[in-house]
C-alpha cells in the first residue's frame, strides 16, 4: 500500500501545480512550489499516530503511512535539488498553464534604469530608499510585499 501511495504522488503534485496555476501564479512560482510540496507531510504522520492511539486507524496503516512518508522524502529530495533545472527544461510546455493576467504579487519586476534596489521597506528600508533617491539622486526600486503600508515610496503598476 505504501508503494501505491508513492505511485500516486505524481498525481498529487500535478493537482498542486494545476491549483497553483489557477491562482494566477507565474509558471516558475507554480513549478518550484509544487516541487517543494511533492512529498507527504510529517503532519499527516502525527495525525495518523493520534488516530491510531484513539483506535480510529489500525497500527498497520500507521506503518504504511510512515513508509510512504519516508519514501516521498527520498523521491522529493533530488527533485528539489534539481528544481531550477527542471523548471528551465519544462518551462515552455508548462508555460501554457500560466494565466494571461498574473496575481499582482507575482508580477515580474522590471528594473529599467534603476540605480539601486532596496529589499524590505520597513523603517530602515524606507530611510535607505529616501536617502538614495533624495540625497544621491538615484532611481530607486523598493521591493516589499506590503508597499501600501510604507509612506514615502512610490508604487508603480506593472
Amino acid at each position: 500500500m505504501a508503494f501505491f501511495l508513492l505511485w500516486v504522488l505524481p498525481l498529487k503534485s500535478g493537482l498542486y501545480l494545476l491549483v497553483l496555476m489557477r491562482f494566477r501564479l507565474r509558471t516558475r512560482t507554480g513549478v518550484l512550489s509544487t516541487l517543494a510540496l511533492s512529498n507527504y507531510s510529517e503532519f499527516g504522520l502525527i495525525v495518523a499516530a493520534l488516530a491510531a492511539t484513539a483506535g480510529w486507524l489500525s497500527v498497520e496503516w500507521l506503518v504504511v503511512i510512515s513508509l510512504a512518508l519516508a519514501g516521498s522524502f527520498v523521491l522529493a529530495a533530488p527533485l528539489n535539488a534539481a528544481s531550477e533545472r527542471l523548471y528551465q527544461r519544462f518551462k515552455a510546455p508548462l508555460g501554457r498553464l500560466e494565466a494571461p493576467i498574473l496575481l499582482a504579487a507575482d508580477q515580474p519586476i522590471t528594473l529599467g534604469e534603476v540605480g539601486a534596489v532596496v529589499l524590505g521597506m520597513r523603517r530602515i528600508g524606507t530611510g535607505a530608499y529616501q536617502r538614495l533617491a533624495g540625497h544621491h539622486g538615484l532611481a530607486v526600486l523598493g521591493v516589499d510585499n506590503k508597499l501600501d503600508q510604507y509612506p514615502g515610496t512610490e508604487v508603480s503598476e506593472h
